[in-house]
């Protein structure tokens, strides 16, 4: 229980609480280890909850990224930018992080 006494909080539902708690306009999937499908249940989640903003990941799993490709469309339609594979070159990953960080709307 040490993360506990920091302030954290135990959740069986953390991504949902993520998004419907933060208020970030983006968000960087760093999640290694887990099954090929995870992050595209992740990326449905944040598709669901009317989320609109910046995901990108950092994964190479070819399967994983195909099954991002098949969201595309629903992506779009959800209002949000996605962009796979970024955590392979850290210029790529700056360009990015500085491509969304101007491509969002002013509050």
């Amino acid at each position: 229980m040490g993360y506990l006494e920091l302030g954290g909080t135990l959740s069986h539902t953390s991504i949902e609480d993520l998004i419907q708690q933060a208020r970030a306009d983006g968000y960087f999937l760093a999640l290694p280890n887990l099954p090929n499908t995870f992050i595209a249940s992740v990326v449905q989640q944040f598709i669901g909850s009317g989320w609109r903003g910046v995901l990108v990941d950092a994964i190479k799993r070819t399967s994983a990224v195909e099954q991002l490709l098949q969201m595309q469309s629903d992506l779009a339609t959800a209002g949000i930018t996605y962009l796979t594979g970024c955590g392979a070159t850290p210029g790529l990953l700056t360009a990015a992080a500085a491509l969304a960080a101007q491509s969002l709307p002013k509050s």
